[in-house]
């Protein structure tokens, strides 16, 4: 496999953790969230504390991959641009100019 394939597949296999730990880390909330609390030092009490707290992480995660995509995008956009506009001159077009 070349570089490139290993790259998607690298992306894609985060993608799907990404995934599963949000439904499991949601579905746990979901299914503890009115279960009988014994005090200070119940168990579930801290688990579901735990997934919404890597709920949150991984939403920080979300916005910070989102923001680095745009800006990426938005780079290549503009090198594609320039590029793009930097053969239209009227040596590469070869205009004669005898003025």
């Amino acid at each position: 496999m070349n570089r490139q394939v290993k790259n998607r597949l690298t992306a894609a296999l985060l993608c799907v953790c990404y995934i599963t730990i949000s439904f499991f880390a949601a579905g746990l909330v979901i299914e503890h969230a009115d279960h009988d609390c014994i005090g200070h030092d119940c168990s579930i009490c801290a688990q579901i504390h735990s997934a919404g707290k890597s709920l949150k992480q991984l939403d920080i995660f979300a916005v910070c991959a989102a923001f680095a995509f745009v800006l990426i995008g938005s780079l290549h956009l503009y090198g594609f641009l320039i590029k793009n506009i930097s053969l239209f001159t009227p040596v590469t077009l070869k205009i004669r100019m005898n003025h």
